[in-house]
């Protein structure tokens, strides 16, 4: 739902010091204070400006990644952050993961939900050589005065095929 200019919506929780600092912590998959990471986060220019919103920054990066990666899935892949922005590919996981790494390295929280498609799963239908059954990932960041705000670049890089994002980014961002 588009928000409109000037209207209140209510205030959104903030998130407690503990999922703060859940959604802001380096791991072995959010490994965004790798060297590798690092230099690439600089290489590619998403560190967020002085005057950038969180919004602004987190769409900038959203569209970077979109841009630059392809949609590759196999079954057994590394999906940690330093990897997928190393290679420029990855499935919905490490999409999701290297979004939230960028994102995680920039102080906004952020995280990757994996679920399933509201779906049936279709007997016979494979990917990468094992049957499909409609697990997908997703990210979240957290944006002050916005809360939780789903992003989905496996399917922006799969299926929107508009010159500027625009499709993609209007249903990422509504």
């Amino acid at each position: 739902v588009l928000r409109e200019p000037g209207k209140s919506y209510g205030r959104v929780d903030e998130l407690t010091p503990a999922n703060r600092n859940l959604s802001l912590a380096s791991s072995q998959i959010y490994d965004f204070e790798s060297e590798k990471f690092t230099a690439w986060l600089d290489e590619r220019k998403l560190r967020r400006r002085a005057n950038e919103t969180e919004l602004d920054f987190a769409r900038r990066a959203f569209l970077s990644i979109k841009g630059a990666f392809t949609y590759e899935y196999e079954v057994e892949m590394n999906r940690a952050a330093s990897h997928v922005c190393e290679v420029g590919k990855s499935d919905c996981g490490g999409l999701s993961v290297l979004f939230a790494s960028v994102m995680r390295a920039n102080g906004l929280p952020a995280r990757a939900l994996a679920g399933c498609w509201a779906k049936s799963a279709e007997p016979g239908k494979l990917a990468g050589g094992v049957q499909y059954n409609q697990v997908h990932v997703k990210a979240e960041v957290y944006l002050t005065d916005i809360g939780w705000l789903p992003v989905d670049l496996a399917s922006a890089i799969s299926h929107d095929r508009s010159r500027d994002g625009s499709v993609s980014a209007a249903q990422t961002w509504s």
